[in-house]
């Protein structure tokens, strides 16, 4: 059976991690990459337990300038009301997911066009965590608006990433 999805590269994220390269893993294969986060939570309750990601240029440099990222959110939260988490101009795409210590969060993020040095890089992402007794989903945008060539992704965990099994599988699209 044909599919869509060509495997690039799985990383094993160690436990009491909070910065994670997924480095070379785009290129002029393909245009479409898939990233699945999975198994993964939060060490400790320190409160912003968000996870961020920003990207890494061709020279190897994670792009952090204070006004080349711009997302918007939805919270969809099973016990109170959604909420819009959004900013237009800052130095990463946060709140692609929430968890913490009682709970597990995956995420699956879409990039378009990262390795193209002509156009901006642009993702979208759908997240969850279950949280006893709330589950709470993530749906949302990004955009770095620089139109230079990325290699990679950085993702980020305010405080750390906590699990036994945490994996982030990388495949291009056809």
């Amino acid at each position: 059976m044909a599919t869509n999805l060509q495997f690039i590269e799985q990383f094993s994220i160690a436990n009491n991690t909070s910065n994670v390269l997924l480095d070379n893993v785009f290129s002029d294969k393909y245009n479409v990459y898939q990233i699945l986060l999975t198994g993964y939570r939060q060490i400790s309750d320190t409160g912003g337990q968000r996870t961020t990601i920003r990207f890494i240029d061709s020279a190897g440099n994670v792009e952090t300038g204070a006004t080349d990222y711009t997302y918007a959110s939805l919270e969809l939260n099973t016990t109170t009301t959604f909420g819009e988490l959004k900013s237009a101009g800052t130095s990463l795409i946060d709140q692609v997911n929430r968890v913490d210590t009682t709970g597990s969060g995956n995420a699956n993020i879409i990039v378009y066009n990262p390795y193209s040095s002509n156009s901006y890089t642009f993702c979208q992402w759908q997240s969850t965590t279950v949280t006893d007794p709330t589950v709470v989903g993530y749906k949302g945008i990004g955009v770095l608006k620089l139109d230079e060539t990325m290699r990679g992704i950085q993702l980020i965990q305010n405080a750390t990433f906590g699990g036994d099994n945490i994996k982030a599988t990388v495949f291009g699209v056809k």
